[in-house]
């Protein structure tokens, strides 16, 4: 189900139907803006003479903290071949 306005007492709703549910909030501030050197390496990549598939075997890496499945890649670089003609 899906709602475009917010649900009232959707918290107590959801811990009755799922006793062990957990209210996860995220304080932007702990974040913080990007770091200068993450910016600087993010376009050095971007820069770099990668082919686009290494390129996004290191996004992939970075997101997930593992590689990608080699049938994931293969799909990437597939659809990749298809943009390009």
């Amino acid at each position: 189900m899906v709602h475009d306005e917010p649900v009232p007492d959707l918290a107590r709703k959801v811990r009755q139907q799922l006793g062990n549910a957990l209210v996860v909030r995220l304080e932007p501030a702990v974040l913080g803006p990007p770091r200068e050197a993450d910016v600087a390496e993010d376009m050095a990549r971007a820069l770099s003479r990668k082919r686009p598939v290494e390129m996004y075997r290191d996004f992939h890496e970075r997101q997930y903290q593992r590689l990608p499945e080699a049938a994931v890649e293969e799909a990437f670089q597939k659809l990749y071949e298809e943009c390009e003609d």
